[in-house]
């Protein structure tokens, strides 16, 4: 009886654990250097920048108002298509 009780604690948390945020991303990359610069946009307004090359390391630069955000997320899902512009050596997204 302790072993099923266990194990479901174990998977419970697990499930908790796994679960990921979803969040807008912006940003541009490329030129000589290959250099990345991304913005994350979170549900609940965090923003966080980013920069580099093949790891991006990510800081917390603003919140906006969570309805704000929301705005955001709504305008996207309408949108249908991801938007990816390459123009010269530089790309956009």
């Amino acid at each position: 009886m302790r072993f099923i009780i266990l194990v479901s604690a174990l998977l419970m948390v697990k499930s908790v654990t796994t679960a990921q945020e979803s969040y807008l991303m912006i940003g541009q990359g490329g030129g000589i250097t290959g250099e990345i610069t991304a913005y994350k946009i979170y549900q609940n307004g965090k923003v966080l920048k980013g920069s580099g090359r093949a790891d991006i390391n990510y800081s917390f630069i603003a919140r906006i108002k969570r309805h704000q955000a929301k705005e955001y997320f709504a305008e996207a899902e309408d949108c249908h298509s991801e938007t990816f512009s390459r123009p010269g050596n530089m790309y956009y997204f």
